[in-house]
């Protein structure tokens, strides 16, 4: 009996190894090589399984950056001191009022 394996299969088979030997591959993806080599060695795969960064998860980390920068912002701006803030005065208070033919 022969059997032969594509390379397809092959990857899907180890990828099944991986996960019965209690690795999770869920939101990871797993990049398989192949070297062939001389002698007993044969045919070796090299194998990396990296953790996926969705681009949802790098706009709620971006979003929190934000609100830590205007987190800091008002804390600075909550210090002015009170002589900073502009007064009334009586030109602005006894401005006559303008009426409009809409209101």
């Amino acid at each position: 009996m022969q059997i032969q394996l594509k390379q397809n299969e092959i990857v899907s088979a180890l990828k099944q190894y991986i996960t019965s030997q209690g690795i999770n591959l869920n939101q990871r993806t797993v990049d398989i090589s192949f070297t062939a080599s001389r002698g007993a060695a044969g045919l070796v795969a090299d194998i990396t399984i990296e953790e996926v960064v969705t681009q949802v998860a790098t706009e709620v980390l971006y979003i929190t950056e934000l609100k830590a920068q205007s987190a800091d912002t008002v804390i600075q701006t909550d210090n002015v001191a009170l002589s900073e803030t502009p007064a009334i005065t009586e030109e602005t208070e006894n401005t006559p009022k303008t009426t409009s033919l809409f209101a």
